[in-house]
């Protein structure tokens, strides 16, 4: 038995009885405090089993014949359980996904993922304050071809901003520092490594190994010993000598 003395009902919503089996039969061989109470492979029998059962956590995949996943979640007021999609999106959306906060499986499923999706649900615990909004907000994302809005995890949950509000971000540490155009600043729980690879197709660039820019916030670039990008807002911002080539033919684009 896990450390954890919680039992988690789990219910596998997936229109592929193989993807089923595969969940299912990892979970009764590998974790014995998450018990398999349901399964279901359209929308209308993932509510009805929802309902009965009051799972804690759902497999869910996105694409259900003609209809999706997110069409069960937003059927409910209240999402009390925890959801783990299981996709086999495109990569951008799965970033998408991913930096709403959510746990995700991309099919084929690895047995390696599906061991640390079920350690996150058991870290969470229930505790899922915020996952109505960021469900609705990953939704959107992907009806997108790209994304307009972003979560940033905080210490105490997460903030939902405009991704043309940001000027620029700047690492420290393992977290990574927001500037807005409003003045506002947001510390956030990833490092500046991860939001260049979600960033870098929405015309941001890493102009510097600390610094991360929003391209159409850049008013000048300034030649020199050393040199700058001069921000709309006023700050300056050192661009490394072996990223200032790259980031002047990216600029020379916008």
């Amino acid at each position: 038995m896990n450390n954890n003395d919680k039992i988690f009902k789990v219910i596998i919503i997936d229109d592929e009885k193989h993807g089923r089996d595969l969940i299912k039969n990892f979970i009764n061989k590998e974790s014995d405090d998450f018990i398999i109470s349901g399964e279901a492979e359209s929308v209308d029998s993932g509510i009805a089993i929802i309902e009965k059962i009051k799972p804690d956590v759902v497999f869910l995949d996105i694409e259900l014949s003609d209809r999706t996943g997110f069409e069960i979640l937003e059927h409910f007021n209240q999402i009390d359980f925890s959801v783990i999609f299981a996709t086999a999106y495109n990569y951008y959306a799965i970033k998408a996904i991913k930096f709403s906060a959510l746990d995700y499986l991309v099919k084929p499923i690895d047995a390696t993922e599906l061991s640390q999706a079920l350690d996150k649900v058991r870290a969470r615990n229930s505790n899922n304050q915020n996952e109505k909004s960021r469900i609705s907000l990953a939704h959107s994302l992907l009806d997108k071809p790209k994304p307009d809005k972003i979560a940033l995890p905080t210490e105490s949950g997460f903030i939902f901003i405009d991704i043309s509000d940001i000027i620029r971000c700047s690492a420290e540490s393992n977290y990574t520092r927001f500037y807005l155009k409003n003045k506002t600043e947001i510390l956030t729980c990833h490092t500046l490594k991860d939001y260049e690879t979600l960033l870098e197709e929405l015309d941001f660039f890493r102009v510097h190994n600390s610094h991360l820019v929003n391209l159409h916030y850049v008013q000048s670039y300034i030649k020199g010993k050393c040199c700058f990008v001069l921000m709309k807002d006023g700050t300056q911002v050192e661009v490394s000598s072996r990223r200032k080539d790259s980031f002047l033919k990216r600029f020379a684009k916008i």
